[in-house]
């Protein structure tokens, strides 16, 4: 007995020495390999507060909680190791044993996002088929004439769609829970543009197999179109959780769900998003512009023009770039805004493509500057390219004024007719009817505005109306001589 003390003895003494030794991190390993997971824990746990970063510390930690039946917390050392940058061999490991742990509690969700990125990080084709394969299952039936007719449909879908459908619909109602039939009615619905239709049969889905990453996508997309961005955010990161897709493909979910977060006012969000998209493809120019968006409605002007310059140099007649460069200037009261809104409307009238509602604004002000300015023919051209339903009344009024001051009097005419004139503008169309030989229509206006000052001093300043005034005061002083009742305003 006094022997085995002795055997024993040098060993446990080696053991308790270990941290003044090797470090926690030893210490935790080799109590871990004695199976003395107290211990092991004990030294892991000071080793990851020392140095947080140390992945493979994590790893074993996740090793001796799952060997005391932690599985929980063995998850969740795992993942760490996974997130701290374990080596190479304990990665793959912790991997696997995340993959196993929550499958075997059924946790898919998580299952779904580890398989995910492990394929992403190590490359492994493996986790993915794992992911196609659940999906599968997920969306199966068992009923043998139920599977019979959806592989019927999916024979003839490219040759015969509706036909398929109708073989689709066929399997629905013999196993009503069958998804694989409703995924392919969706995405048929889709196609055609039933987009409610198609939303109906893809969030049942996706209520069932919530990890279906690929219609997360779909309902993300459909959203964002359709300008639901609380919806669009909502399935675009199920997306980035579940969809195993490219880089490409993750980098337009990113930059989607940026842009909706920015729609929504959530600028933070917005730009970490950006940040990842930007990081996946640094080429790119729209990242940096939905960035100087957010700067611009935060008023950080500054910033948002670093940005725009970097990307005016490689592209220096894109539109969007023109038009938030400009808005900066034009919002910092800065002259500089003109030239940019002219290279704007050089861009958009070369292109031959009908401004969209952003840079419908930016016509209207650059519209308007030039008109101030005096410079008439550029301000008839910007006013020309923007579409009639757009043109509010003060805009008709300065088309209205820039015409005549160009002496189009058939476009001015067209334009005052249109509206709700003082007596400065009425005027000026009574002019311009002169000038088109419409002396009825000037002289109903001089007839009504016959007792206003401002009217007949700048009547009487135009050789055309001058005559007509003074053929009504000629027949006001003929009634008055031969004792008639005077020529009364508005009437003839």
């Amino acid at each position: 007995m006094n022997r085995i003390v002795k055997i024993i003895l040098p060993v446990i003494v080696l053991l308790t020495g270990i941290p003044l030794l090797a470090g926690y991190y030893d210490a935790g390993v080799r109590f871990f390999m004695h199976r003395r997971y107290d211990e092991a824990k004990e030294q892991l746990q000071k080793a990851v507060e020392t140095a947080p970063g140390n992945g493979n510390a994590y790893y074993y930690l996740g090793e001796t909680e799952r060997n005391l039946g932690n599985y929980e917390k063995a998850i969740e050392y795992y993942q760490k190791a996974v997130d701290n940058n374990a080596s190479h061999k304990y990665y793959k490991m912790a991997y696997w044993n995340l993959v196993v742990l929550t499958e075997q509690r059924g946790n898919y969700n998580e299952l779904v996002k580890s398989c995910k990125i492990f394929w992403r990080r190590a490359g492994d084709t493996g986790m993915k088929s794992k992911v196609e394969t659940l999906i599968n299952k997920s969306i199966w039936s068992d009923n043998t004439d139920a599977v019979g007719k959806y592989n019927a449909g999916m024979k003839i879908k490219e040759g015969s769609p509706e036909d398929a459908v109708k073989n689709f619909r066929e399997a629905i109602s013999i196993d009503p829970r069958f998804l694989a039939p409703k995924f392919e009615i969706g995405l048929w619905q889709y196609r055609q543009g039933r987009v409610s239709e198609a939303l109906s049969y893809f969030n049942e889905i996706v209520g069932r197999v919530p990890f279906y990453g690929d219609v997360h996508l779909l309902l993300g997309t459909i959203h964002y179109n359709q300008n639901s961005h609380g919806y669009a955010i909502e399935h675009l990161s199920r997306a980035i959780d579940y969809s195993l897709v490219g880089k490409e493909a993750e980098y337009d979910i990113y930059l989607k769900r940026g842009s909706s977060y920015f729609k929504t006012g959530d600028y933070e969000k917005a730009k970490d998003d950006i940040a990842t998209a930007r990081r996946m493809n640094p080429g790119e120019l729209e990242p940096l512009l939905l960035l100087s968006a957010i700067h611009i409605k935060l008023e950080n002007y500054d910033e948002a023009l670093k940005s725009l310059a970097a990307i005016e140099k490689r592209s220096p007649d894109d539109p969007g770039v023109l038009l938030q460069i400009g808005s900066i200037h034009y919002r910092k009261n800065d002259g500089r805004f003109l030239g940019y809104f002219d290279r704007l409307y050089q861009a958009l009238s070369a292109s031959e493509k009908f401004a969209p509602e952003s840079y419908g604004r930016a016509m209207e002000i650059l519209a308007k500057a030039h008109y101030e300015k005096s410079h008439f023919e550029r301000a008839k051209a910007v006013m020309d390219f923007i579409p009639e339903e757009r043109r509010n009344g003060d805009l008709r009024l300065m088309a209205a004024r820039t015409a005549y001051g160009l002496k189009d009097y058939d476009s001015a005419i067209g334009n005052y007719e249109k509206l709700s004139l003082g007596s400065e503008d009425s005027a000026f169309l009574a002019a311009a009817y002169t000038r088109k030989g419409k002396n009825e229509n000037a002289r109903r206006l001089v007839e009504r505005y016959y007792t206003d000052e401002k009217f007949m001093a700048l009547a009487k300043n135009h050789r055309g109306l001058r005559s007509i005034i003074s053929e009504i005061e000629k027949e006001r002083q003929k009634k008055t001589t031969d004792g008639s009742p005077g020529l009364e305003p508005g009437n003839k």
